[in-house]
């Protein structure tokens, strides 16, 4: 997978498991548990949502040399 799915795929299975532990899909409970749980898979450790709805995430740049 590409980088974009990865990132869906992080994405769709933090909001499920934020689903399964508030028991509800009401959306604002959904979101405050998202808020409180911290992500942890295949893409992100111990990263949390920011209050704007955002998910700051580890990223590794590389300059490669010219040939």
């Amino acid at each position: 997978p590409a980088e974009a799915h990865a990132g869906t795929y992080s994405a769709v299975g933090h909001y499920l498991k934020a689903v399964a532990a508030a028991g509800t899909s009401r959306h604002d409970l959904v979101m405050a548990r998202m808020h409180d749980m911290p992500v942890n898979d295949f893409y992100t450790r111990n990263a949390r949502l920011r209050a704007d709805g955002r998910l700051m995430r580890t990223a590794y740049l590389a300059q490669m040399k010219t040939p």
